[in-house]
């Protein structure tokens, strides 16, 4: 059988001498490794998309809060003073459970023992809207969408495939040890401006 694939003699005899038995489980050993690295890459995609799908949730909502704080801001003046406060006290709530949430996907950059470290500017922006409705009595409907567009920009960059993909890596690192909370350099990208 060796003879009609047109093997030459030098690859003939080891092969012959290794016997049906052994090709095949050589063959099938490779088959297994091919496959655990197939396993292996189908796995980092799917906490790229797990890890985007939930950003993308979070970043959704968090949008909507600061589009709800916009508009209480330019309607403020048409809506009765009880309505104005219910209004308020609903966009304050949405805003503060975007921010919560929020950290946590993005832990502080800086953080120590000493130090809590600051927040990640696209988070900046949701408390400084947060800040805005909370102390001014008529806040500013611009200066909340200049908070709004920054704070988009800041989730835009970290869904940029370079910055998923070290996410992916530092989690798979981690996997297994009990718990996983994303380095800051991982997930941010504000360090180095």
């Amino acid at each position: 059988m060796l003879t009609e694939l047109g093997l030459p003699s030098e690859i003939r005899a080891p092969i012959a001498e290794l016997g049906l038995a052994n090709l095949i489980a050589i063959g099938g050993a490779a088959v297994a490794v091919i496959s655990a690295f197939a396993a292996q890459g189908m796995g980092r995609r799917q906490l790229q998309f797990a890890w985007e799908r939930e950003l993308l949730e979070w970043a959704h909502s968090a949008v909507g809060a600061a589009a709800r704080a916009a508009t209480y801001a330019s309607e403020l003046k048409l809506l009765e003073a009880p309505l104005a406060a219910r209004e308020r006290y609903e966009v304050l709530v949405a805003l503060s459970v975007a921010i919560d949430q929020g950290r946590l996907f993005h832990e502080n950059i800086g953080a120590s023992q000493r130090s809590r470290g600051r927040r990640p500017e696209h988070l900046d922006a949701l408390v400084s809207i947060f800040r805005l409705i909370r102390v001014e009595d008529k806040p500013d409907p611009v200066v909340i969408r200049d908070h709004q567009v920054s704070f988009v920009g800041g989730v835009q960059a970290l869904l940029s495939t370079r910055e998923r993909r070290r996410w992916v890596r530092a989690r798979e690192a981690v996997a297994g040890a009990g718990g996983w909370k994303p380095p800051a350099d991982v997930v941010h990208r504000y360090e180095t401006r």
